[in-house]
């Protein structure tokens, strides 16, 4: 396996993990069905991105994106750091873990028109 497929697939699986959490702890189904449905999202576009497409590759940049984003808001509306801002501090680390590989990588790049 490459590294950036055991990258997202554990990735996927701690925000399966945070869901299951969230769902014994608090009752919270929508984490539960929100956190499986982007854990299956990001499984889904790491399998898509092995077999050389572009589009699981920027599937799971946009979506790790948008999971910073949602755990930035929710650190600053609840003021709680568990479980809002490790999410976040794994997600943006997953986004500048992405965002270098864009770089290193040539056929990653969007070209100009």
């Amino acid at each position: 396996m490459k590294k950036i497929t055991i990258a997202i697939n554990s990735y996927a699986s701690l925000i399966l993990i945070g869901g299951l959490i969230g769902f014994f702890k608090a009752a919270s189904l929508p984490s539960l069905v929100m956190s499986s449905l982007f854990a299956f999202l990001l499984i889904m576009s790491s399998v898509v991105m092995n077999r050389h497409f572009k589009m699981g590759f920027y599937t799971v940049f946009s979506s790790s994106v948008f999971l910073s984003l949602f755990f930035a808001y929710r650190l600053i509306t609840v003021q709680k750091f568990m479980p809002s801002g490790l999410m976040l501090i794994l997600s943006l680390a997953m986004v500048n873990f992405l965002y270098f590989k864009i770089r290193q990588d040539k056929s990653l790049k969007i070209k100009n028109i």
